[in-house]
């Protein structure tokens, strides 16, 4: 549990994640209850196959968003 804190304060501190994580797409998608039952569960298969979730990571907005995250940071 303190690991999945740390990652979420890291996330948090990174404006691109930030901006990326509040992107109405996003929120709108991470409302959907299987989306939420998926990362409840931390069931990544599930989640990166879930068709909205398939549907974001095709967006070319959402893409050049993801490209700003510093995921080095979250290691």
């Amino acid at each position: 549990m303190f690991e999945k804190l740390k990652l979420i304060q890291k996330l948090m501190k990174d404006p691109g994640a930030r901006e990326l994580l509040s992107h109405p797409k996003v929120v709108k998608v991470l409302q959907d209850p299987e989306v939420q039952k998926a990362v409840k569960a931390e069931n990544t298969g599930a989640l990166i196959g879930h068709p909205k979730m398939m549907a974001l990571m095709q967006d070319p907005e959402l893409r050049e968003l993801i490209q700003k995250v510093d995921f080095s940071s979250l290691l």
